[in-house]
């Protein structure tokens, strides 16, 4: 079943051809393939190969040609998006980083996605008539579905996402500009793309590849390490913890749980 974690065609392509030509090919070639990838989307035909016994579909050749695929259709620089390939300390396995910078893909994802982005809690006392007080952590500013001209709408024609959305990382980017994104929405659209077109989970639990993961960030774990993950911290029994930060860099489901268990152990 080499056909399940190839999701989709590129729907985009203006030429109607399909990304992951190479782990196709094999596909169209290969006499029968089993236990490898599933099914694929709606209105990709099964293929067919050209002579059965041209030659044997291995494990490895179609690991090779999925990165060589994965590789081409990210690194395309209408793709926006940065990547970075090395070997692992032992040599026998292939690490390929994927990061998003670019702004222009950034905000095309967020529209595709319809992802909420924070207002700057500046925005909401004087756009929206709400009294919250900006020094404290409990009033949260909302969240709203990005779209790419609301700031310019809202606030005038030359103003920007970043005079109307909350802006992170100003010191860890390399403009010093920051960011619309935390990182855990950076990593949820990377996740959301790479996932349409090939499903990650299935590929791992089927042999290939080894895994994925998210990348820790170096700057923000300086800071989490500052103001929250520290041993001396274990004798303050007040259990208060950082939780805008928490949630920005872990999403909300890993900041619950951390909230809960101080909760908890603040009870006890």
């Amino acid at each position: 079943t080499i056909r399940r974690a190839l999701v989709s065609c590129h729907k985009d392509d203006e030429d109607g051809r399909g990304e992951f030509e190479r782990t196709r090919a094999l596909l169209r070639r290969a006499s029968s393939v089993t236990g490898l990838l599933g099914r694929m989307a709606p209105g990709i035909s099964s293929p067919k190969p050209d002579s059965p016994d041209e030659f044997s579909v291995t494990s490895h050749r179609v690991r090779a040609a999925l990165l060589q695929d994965m590789y081409q259709a990210l690194s395309d620089e209408s793709a926006g998006f940065h990547l970075d390939v090395f070997n692992s300390v032992d040599g026998d396995e292939l690490h390929v980083c994927i990061s998003l910078h670019s702004a222009e893909t950034i905000r095309y994802l967020l529209e595709f996605n319809a992802m909420k982005l924070q207002l700057q809690k500046g925005i909401v006392k004087e756009k929206l008539g709400a009294d919250q007080p900006e020094d404290e952590e409990e009033s949260s500013p909302p969240y709203v579905q990005y779209n790419e001209v609301l700031s310019k709408q809202v606030l005038g024609p030359h103003k920007s996402d970043f005079d109307f959305f909350r802006v992170y990382g100003k010191t860890a980017t390399r403009s010093g500009k920051g960011t619309i994104l935390s990182g855990q929405q950076r990593i949820r659209l990377v996740y959301k793309y790479i996932n349409r077109r090939l499903d990650l989970d299935f590929a791992v639990s089927n042999g290939l590849l080894v895994q994925w993961f998210p990348a820790h960030n170096i700057g923000r774990l300086a800071d989490l390490t500052a103001c929250w993950a520290r041993w001396s911290l274990m004798l303050d029994f007040t259990f208060v913890q950082p939780l805008t930060f928490l949630n920005d860099y872990f999403s909300s489901r890993v900041t619950f749980i951390f909230a809960w268990t101080g909760h908890y152990c603040k009870f006890l």
